[in-house]
């Protein structure tokens, strides 16, 4: 399974008018770690605008953290 974080910031989700909250996003992957899901993915987007270099890599620092067994990043 993998779940579509695309960034872990709620002002760049709210510009890409996501219907989540980075806070969802966690949970979801929380969730699905906790479930019978054997492999647990997530994507991100990279270079999107107002997207500093820092919050970037804490996206992808949070997301590796969370024990997720794959992580896609796309660049824009």
């Amino acid at each position: 399974m993998t779940i579509g974080v695309q960034v872990l910031d709620d002002g760049i989700l709210g510009v890409l008018r996501r219907p989540h909250t980075a806070r969802r996003a966690l949970e979801a992957v929380a969730a699905a770690r906790a479930s019978a899901v054997r492999s647990v993915g997530a994507d991100l987007i990279l270079g999107l605008p107002g997207q500093g270099r820092f919050e970037a890599l804490e996206g992808i620092d949070r997301l590796a953290a969370s024990g997720i067994d794959h992580l896609s990043i796309y660049l824009l």
